[in-house]
């Protein structure tokens, strides 16, 4: 009868715009020298790491990224990514 198909075909067209945040920690070993340039690697429990903050459309496509220090909390994050964001309906 294709009623899920029909239902999926009607809400990918809508205009509501949706974009949705999340971060991720990402494990990283012993930088090999002090560098004059920040390379965001912070030492947390589980040893050195950066995190990746990310603002994605609907579809799943980034819009904004942020390399953060591991130590950094997610909150830190988010405030830098709020700042300058497309007009949107929904924030998840």
């Amino acid at each position: 009868m294709g009623v899920f198909s029909k239902i999926l075909q009607k809400l990918s067209k809508c205009e509501t715009k949706i974009l949705m945040m999340d971060a991720t920690h990402l494990k990283s070993g012993e930088p090999k020298k002090r560098r004059s340039s920040p390379c965001h690697i912070g030492r947390t429990k589980g040893g050195l790491g950066s995190k990746l903050h990310a603002v994605c459309d609907g579809l799943g496509r980034p819009v904004r990224l942020l390399l953060t220090a591991g130590n950094v909390s997610d909150i830190v994050g988010a405030g830098e990514l709020l700042k300058d964001l497309p007009n949107a309906n929904y924030l998840c």
